[in-house]
This record gives structure tokens, C-alpha cells and sequence, in this order.
């Protein structure tokens, strides 16, 4: 399988959830998440962000982001992502796949288990989003996610 690497940020997230990245699944291939790093890329203060990672079935409106190849050899990627979201994507209720807070000086590496990837499903537009809310509401925090997959 090959892997790939995107970005995404969000600028001034308070206010309620707002969405750093999407990944947007095709009918051909199930994608797996198989690394996710978020952190803050504005001034250090000491408030608390609750991340959200989270199930979708309509991705919303969003600026693309082209994936990199993390092997030169690789095909182009199947999947779509996007970053700074206009229109938040239709979450689906229920399908919250990670939730961790995260201090605003720190940064936030998961990284799959071997068979615990998180896995997209075969469907087009229907994929996950990782989107973050201030939860003290004391700062306007810019926020950066970077999804590592394979297809």
C-alpha cells in the first residue's frame, strides 16, 4: 500500500468546534489512518483544546490540500483532504473515533497500534475530520493536524 501526508490548519478556533483537516474516502480503496499529530501554531498560553476526531458524511467547505507522496514512486493519491473549513462537514452523531485535551503548549502524537488503524470505508466523500474546540474560551488559538494514511 501506499502512504501519504497532508495538513491542514485553522486559524482562531473559538467559538465552537471548528475543523483543522479532512479525509474523504473513495469507492475504490479503504483508507487507514495510521499517524495523527495536532498542535498549536499561534502564541503559547495555558488553555486546554478538546480534539475531536470524528466520522462524516459529507465533508463541508473546505480550501484542498494536496497529499504528499511519502515514497517519490508512489501513484497520486485517491483520497482528498481539506483544511480550513468555511462549512463545518455533517458529523455523523455517535462515530467519535478519538477526543483528547490537549494543553495549548504541548503537542499531541497518536500513532496506530499494528492492525488498529483507523480505516475509512469504501464510500466516496464519506471519511473524518479532526476539529477543535477552546474549551475555557480564553484564547483565540490557531490550530495545525497532520493525517498520515496508506491506500
Amino acid at each position: 500500500m501506499d502512504k501519504y501526508f497532508a495538513a491542514g490548519t485553522m486559524a482562531d478556533i473559538a467559538g465552537g468546534l471548528k475543523t483543522a483537516i479532512t479525509l474523504d474516502g473513495v469507492a475504490t480503496r479503504r483508507a487507514k489512518i495510521y499517524e495523527i499529530i495536532m498542535s498549536h501554531v499561534s502564541a503559547p498560553a495555558d488553555v486546554t483544546l478538546k480534539h475531536t476526531l470524528q466520522r462524516y458524511s459529507a465533508p463541508g467547505t473546505n480550501t484542498a490540500v494536496t497529499p504528499s507522496k511519502l515514497d517519490k514512486a508512489s501513484p497520486a493519491a485517491l483520497c482528498v483532504c481539506g483544511k480550513t473549513n468555511t462549512v463545518e462537514p455533517t458529523y455523523t452523531a455517535g462515530a467519535v473515533v478519538m477526543e483528547v485535551g490537549i494543553n495549548q503548549r504541548a503537542t499531541f502524537r497518536w500513532v496506530a497500534a499494528p492492525g488498529a488503524e483507523i480505516i475509512l470505508p469504501a464510500t466516496a466523500n464519506d471519511g473524518v475530520g479532526e476539529g477543535s474546540v477552546d474549551v475555557a474560551g480564553a484564547a483565540t488559538p490557531n490550530v495545525e493536524s497532520l493525517f498520515y494514511w496508506e491506500e
